[in-house]
């Protein structure tokens, strides 16, 4: 900070903005890299106190299983039922859900069924059909191999924009 400082205090005696500019960007940048070193450091050493923490009050109690004078009881907690108010089994369904699970389903059904035109669509309905009816159109029209088709289809399917993952 102060060879940035002195750097500065010339730049601005000798008028000249290009270097006043430059040095008033390099203590900025110096200084804004200070704070953010000092932040890091403080989270990192308030992380290295919590894990001291820890450490110094399960210490005795590693201890005492460590001596064999203290048990290692090892069980699971008890389960806490939910009340019967907050259990829908017993409640009727909704029908603003039964009517919106409805719309999905139909909207489902109504893509499925909906004719695929167009060249973008080509290939999704290409990777939609099972490989079984892509093989024997293929056979067909090119006479290939099924080993050659199955690469094929499978590099569609896992390489293009809408591969499965």
């Amino acid at each position: 900070m102060p060879v940035l400082e002195q750097a500065l205090a010339v730049a601005k005696s000798a008028g000249d903005a290009v270097a006043t500019g430059l040095a008033e960007k390099a203590w900025h940048t110096n200084r804004t890299l200070h704070f953010n070193n000092l932040l890091d450091a403080c989270v990192a050493g308030f992380f290295m106190i919590m894990v001291a923490a820890m450490a110094l009050l399960s210490a005795p109690g590693m201890g005492l299983l460590l001596t064999r004078r203290k048990r290692a009881m090892l069980r699971e907690t008890e389960p806490v039922w939910l009340p019967d108010y907050a259990l829908a089994e017993g409640r009727p369904l909704n029908v603003m859900g039964l009517v919106a699970v409805g719309c999905a389903f139909g909207q489902r059904i109504i893509r499925r069924g909906a004719p695929r035109t167009g060249a973008g669509n080509d290939r999704q309905s290409a990777i939609a059909r099972p490989a079984k009816l892509i093989c024997r159109r293929r056979m067909r029209d090119c006479h290939q191999g099924t080993g050659q088709i199955y690469v094929e289809v499978t590099e569609k399917r896992f390489d293009g924009v809408n591969r499965c993952c």
